[in-house]
């Protein structure tokens, strides 16, 4: 198993992740990474707030870099319709 890191980086800064999470793989990061990206953006939109620019850095044990996740890339986005209305 090998320890990764999550950290956010969004409007307010980065926020480090310092204590990490043991994993199988790198799938399982990624997928990891993708359930606190839409927990993350979940929790913006309860509040009224849409906020795409944030990401989701992972690392490893030695730091590096493993894969940046754009929060707009962890949802689907629809482009808005007019409502037709009657």
């Amino acid at each position: 198993m090998a320890r990764y890191h999550f950290h956010l980086h969004d409007r307010s800064g980065m926020l480090s992740d310092e204590e990490g999470v043991a994993l199988d793989s790198p799938a399982e990061a990624l997928r990891l990474a993708l359930t606190n990206a839409r927990g993350l953006i979940s929790d913006d939109v309860a509040s009224g707030v849409l906020d795409l620019n944030g990401a989701i850095q992972v690392t490893d044990e030695q730091g590096r870099t493993l894969l940046i996740l754009p929060f707009e890339e962890a949802v689907i986005q629809i482009k808005a319709k007019p409502v037709l209305r009657e």
